[in-house]
């Protein structure tokens, strides 16, 4: 009985985890899109 809920809570955990990352990854890749795009600005713009 204790140990099924301990399952249960390491299988949320993982799935929280794996929800982070992934957001994590596509702010990341939202952060360069944005830089880059502001660097072809700042090129146009000279």
């Amino acid at each position: 009985m204790f140990q099924r809920k301990i399952m249960r809570i390491l299988r949320l955990l993982m799935a929280v985890n794996f929800a982070l990352s992934t957001i994590l990854i596509n702010i990341k890749k939202l952060i360069n899109q944005e830089y880059q795009d502001f660097r072809l600005l700042l090129k146009s713009s000279e």
